[in-house]
């Protein structure tokens, strides 16, 4: 429908019972974001967002299926750093996301297993084998280290902070602008709904006591599922795209109804 009516014949048209997440998946993108900080920093829990159409899938020349290739390949499984593993059976310096984005930038310039070359990089009494990337793979390894890392930093600082609630929404505020990118105008639009809702939110902090990410998050997540389940309205031009049910009773000078046959006729 967006193809037909927009860029095919720039017809003007609004969906009405469309939800927010059909027209974009910009919402989907930061409900994820929003989960990072809850989570171990698993493997597939990052790169749920990093590889999301919305944020990494968004930037110039990456290629996604290249980057979870990368990753199954750097063997990362949970944690941000070896910190994170303390107290576990883990006693090595493997497996964290620290580990991982280190061999990958060291693959960037210098020769690993691709080249047969397994020689390790030593520094003081930690090691780490170079992950070879290739010379063609340089600059998406480097998209890949800087998103990566930026979105584990930004998570665990909000795992410690206590703000009050309007700092908060301060800080949902440049997440969102800082990882959540529109592609299209249906991404704009939900990018514009969603940072109204946190404004929303932020007019609510009456009294500025400090609470915990778990709970701004939440109150945040819980508008934002209140967002979901809204609907377009009826404009006065264009045309108007809908299931039957919520418009049979406006008076439309044409009314077009698709799938029908001759066995197929709605009651």
């Amino acid at each position: 429908i967006d193809t037909i009516f927009r860029e095919r014949y720039n017809l003007p048209f609004n969906m009405i019972d469309r939800s927010l997440s059909a027209q974009s998946r910009l919402l989907e993108g930061l409900m994820r974001l929003l989960e990072l900080p809850l989570g171990e920093f698993g493997y597939h829990q990052v790169m749920s967002v990093a590889t999301h159409p919305s944020v990494g899938g968004a930037l110039e020349g990456v290629n996604l299926e290249r980057w979870r290739r990368w990753g199954e390949a750097l063997n990362i499984r949970f944690g941000a750093s070896q910190e994170d593993l303390q107290g576990t059976y883990i006693d090595r310096d493997v497996y964290h996301w620290d580990q991982g984005l280190r061999r990958l930038a060291l693959g960037c310039f210098m020769e690993g297993e691709l080249a047969g070359d397994e020689r390790l990089f030593e520094v003081g009494v930690r090691a780490w084998v170079p992950f070879e990337v290739g010379g063609d793979g340089v600059s998406e390894g480097a998209q890949m280290i800087e998103l990566c890392r930026s979105l584990i930093i930004d998570a665990s600082e909000c795992r410690r902070a206590k703000l009050s609630l309007g700092q908060w929404c301060m800080l949902f505020t440049r997440l969102v602008k800082r990882y959540l990118l529109s592609k299209s105008p249906a991404d704009e639009q939900a990018l514009t709904q969603c940072l109204e809702t946190i404004e929303e939110l932020k007019v609510t902090d009456l009294e500025g006591a400090l609470i915990s990410y778990e709970v701004a998050q939440s109150l945040l997540k819980g508008r934002l599922k209140r967002l979901e389940a809204r609907r377009g309205q009826h404009q006065a031009d264009g045309v108007v795209v809908s299931s039957m049910l919520p418009m049979r009773a406006i008076p439309f000078h044409t009314i077009y109804l698709l799938g029908l046959g001759e066995r197929d006729f709605p009651a």
